[in-house]
């Protein structure tokens, strides 16, 4: 059983010692587990009943109830899958994202880096900022206590550090019953940055 905004980790046999990155959590259940990098597909079942499905890659290799309408994007080595919304449609659901084995709730985040040479310099550096907004919301009824973690961005094989985002509130806050806390969440382009689509998660922990 979940309590809202928990997690439970399922992962493969030797998880706690072979995992790639020692921040990882570690895993709530170890299982010998065989999915495909590509065309593939998981399903969660209740009483023989298929609650909800995921595939990835060419739907002809995968079995007609391991993806819901059409099946995700293969993603790059080292990435994930990251779901953005319920549709019913794995390849409008599933974006690809970093790798990301932290506790709370993930935030898709994404931010769309253009470069361009000015044809007139005004100033000797440009400090291009893309700027989003997070609201969060406690529809409770006792305060929630929240914390906030980044991670880096990445776009194929280029990065982003995660000290290039910035706040304008603290990292870690209390709501209250009933209140909603409003963040602008800001992106300072480093120089050298290659355009592209960055992509990475928010980390949400709340605990009442």
């Amino acid at each position: 059983m979940l309590n809202p905004g928990k997690t439970f980790l399922i992962t493969d046999k030797g998880w706690d010692e072979n995992k790639d990155d020692s921040s990882w959590r570690a895993a709530d259940y170890e299982e010998t587990i065989t999915l495909g990098n590509k065309d593939s597909g998981i399903a969660l079942i209740s009483n023989g009943d298929i609650i909800d499905a995921v595939g990835w890659g060419d739907e002809t290799g995968i079995e007609a109830n391991l993806f819901e309408g059409s099946a995700a994007i293969l993603v790059s080595p080292g990435q994930s899958l990251l779901r953005t919304q319920d549709s019913d449609d794995n390849i409008e659901d599933f974006v690809e994202s970093v790798a990301d084995f932290q506790p709370g709730i993930a935030v898709p985040l994404t931010a769309d880096v253009i470069i361009t040479v000015p044809i007139i310099e005004i100033s000797k550096s440009l400090n291009l900022a893309p700027e989003a907004t997070l609201s969060i919301k406690n529809n409770g009824e006792v305060p929630v206590n929240i914390k906030l973690s980044f991670n880096d961005l990445s776009s194929g094989n280029n990065t982003i550090p995660k000290s290039a985002i910035s706040i304008d509130t603290s990292l870690e806050f209390t709501i209250k019953s009933g209140e909603e806390h409003i963040s602008k969440v800001s992106l300072r382009i480093p120089t050298g940055t290659s355009p592209g689509r960055y992509t990475s998660t928010l980390r949400v922990i709340f605990d009442s």
